[in-house]
Formats: C-alpha cells, sequence, structure tokens
C-alpha cells in the first residue's frame, strides 16, 4: 500500500509545473521525439508530453536548449525550467508532431530565437 502512494506522489509532482493548464488538456502520455525548429534539427531528442487530443507539451528548459527566448516578463519566462508549457499556447510558437517520423516540428517567430553569428570563410 506504501508504494501505491508514492508512485501517486510522483504522479502528483510530475504534473505540478503545468502552467496556466486547462485542466481538460492536461498531458497524459509522453513521446520522445526528434526535434525541428524552423526546419533546423536540434542535436537532442525531447521527451514530449501530450494531451489526449494529441498537443504538444514541453519543458521552458527545453525551448530554451532550443534556442527560443521568452518573452522576459510574461508568465512563461517566469516560470521555472521545469515547467511543462502547452507549446501551442505560447506566443510566437507553433508546433506539431508528425507520428510516422516521430517528429516534433516547431515554428517559432524569428523575434523569439536567440541572435546566431555565422562566420565564413574568407574567399582567397
Amino acid at each position: 500500500m506504501a508504494r501505491r502512494s508514492w508512485v501517486w506522489t510522483l504522479i502528483a509532482v510530475g504534473f505540478s509545473h503545468l502552467a496556466l493548464a486547462d485542466p481538460g488538456a492536461e498531458p497524459t502520455q509522453e513521446a520522445l521525439l526528434e526535434v525541428t525548429v524552423n526546419g533546423e534539427k536540434q542535436p537532442m531528442w525531447t521527451l514530449i508530453q501530450l494531451t489526449r487530443e494529441g498537443a504538444p507539451w514541453a519543458r521552458r528548459a527545453d525551448l530554451q536548449s532550443w534556442g527560443v527566448q521568452l518573452a522576459g516578463n510574461g508568465v512563461y519566462a517566469q516560470s521555472p525550467p521545469d515547467t511543462l508549457l502547452a507549446l501551442n499556447e505560447v506566443p510566437g510558437v507553433h508546433a506539431a508532431i508528425d507520428r510516422a517520423s516521430s517528429t516534433l516540428a516547431v515554428d517559432v517567430q524569428p523575434a523569439l530565437l536567440n541572435r546566431h553569428d555565422f562566420h565564413t570563410p574568407a574567399a582567397c
């Protein structure tokens, strides 16, 4: 009996960091997916949470690792790194899952992406 309460405690703690969650839209499944951001493959696959309807959720830390900067004063940016965010609820972000290829395609407005500096070798 003690083991069962321990498992329920883990489940409760695991879903305690849902940001702006609609009670009917909380994640119920997990999927390890390859992630692309604006068509660019990310170096690591990510554990994505899914609702019953298949809507993808990811940790705030995952978005940061993909180079997504959340608005500095917004609710999403102020949340702890392990907070689950409904990706399609984050302003400027849209995500879709391709189950056949185990891919999560994330489209992000350019203003939300970290700045990239490209260095090319000088032409001889």
